[in-house]
């Protein structure tokens, strides 16, 4: 057996075990909630357990490949918009949805106010806020001018009068979307909400329970893995 064939193993061995030592000695929260999540088939289920059909209209923000977009069109025929900021991935979007008059793709961003903004492309995720990352994590392959736009600017444009879904995935930058929206009222034109929020922003449990606590005014809690995936469904639609 080659060196390089056993240094991978090796890696893949110490890996494991650093892995399963997260996970049951220390206990650490973070794994467990991802380890919970994936045990109960949040990406392959719990992300399109939704009551949709081919009239309801979903908004996926931060779209990047288009892989949500993608299913949850494939599920129940629904419409979709894509919104991606990065111009590498928005291309990816573009070429993939081309003859499904049902996908649209949308090359710019959300945020709580209109403006031009650098993007760091990251192999972990992109975001519009580098100085937050923590020193370890991967590091960024390119910025990008990119542009941004407010939800409530995006629903008068695009004559949308209420959202059946909106997926946000958008690497902080919830902390900024979800405030606006709930201060707009812009959240009761969203009937389910589905979020990822972000631990690597600044005081992101303080600013995620304040975020928290104002959407139990208009909606319910469907699902919560902290900092994994949650949703919310607006309460005049609940049945």
């Amino acid at each position: 057996m080659c060196l390089s064939k056993i240094s991978r193993i090796a890696k893949a061995i110490v890996g494991k075990i650093n892995y399963w030592y997260v996970l049951y000695v220390a206990k650490e929260e973070a794994a467990v909630l991802l380890h919970k999540w994936h045990k109960d088939k949040g990406d392959s289920l719990i992300r399109f357990d939704y009551q949709l059909g081919n009239k309801s209209v979903v908004f996926d923000v931060g779209g990047y490949k288009g892989d949500f977009a993608f299913r949850i069109n494939q599920l129940f025929g629904c419409r979709v918009f894509v919104f991606e900021p990065a111009n590498l991935f928005y291309q990816d979007c573009k070429t993939r949805f081309i003859g499904n008059s049902k996908i649209k793709t949308y090359n710019y961003g959300v945020s709580d106010v209109a403006e031009s903004a650098v993007l760091n492309l990251n192999t972990s995720g992109s975001t519009l806020f580098p100085e937050e990352l923590p020193p370890n994590m991967e590091s960024k392959l390119a910025t990008e001018q990119v542009s941004l736009r407010t939800l409530p600017d995006i629903l008068e444009e695009l004559e949308v009068s209420m959202v059946d879904l909106m997926e946000l995935n958008v690497e902080g930058a919830e902390f900024k979307i979800l405030p606006h929206l709930i201060e707009t009222g812009a959240i009761k034109k969203i009937r389910c909400l589905q979020v990822q929020f972000h631990k690597f922003f600044p005081d992101a449990t303080l600013l995620r329970d304040q975020i928290r606590a104002k959407l139990l005014e208009t909606h319910d809690e469907l699902y919560c893995y902290p900092f994994v995936w949650e949703s919310w469904v607006l309460r005049a639609s609940r049945k």
